[in-house]
């Protein structure tokens, strides 16, 4: 994991947070990364009983 975590950090470091199309991008990604933790969270208390 720490690994993905450096890649991102390294992908993200040249960021033009000025260009609208890089803001969008940004609003995409978040928008797929909140998807996926809402499946990690519905799984987690489906098969292991958490929350």
């Amino acid at each position: 994991m720490a690994d993905g975590l450096e890649r991102m950090a390294d992908a993200v470091a040249d960021v033009d947070l000025t260009d609208p199309s890089t803001l969008d991008a940004l609003d995409d990604a978040e928008g797929d990364l909140s998807a996926a933790g809402d499946r990690v969270e519905t799984h987690l208390r489906e098969e292991c009983g958490t929350g």
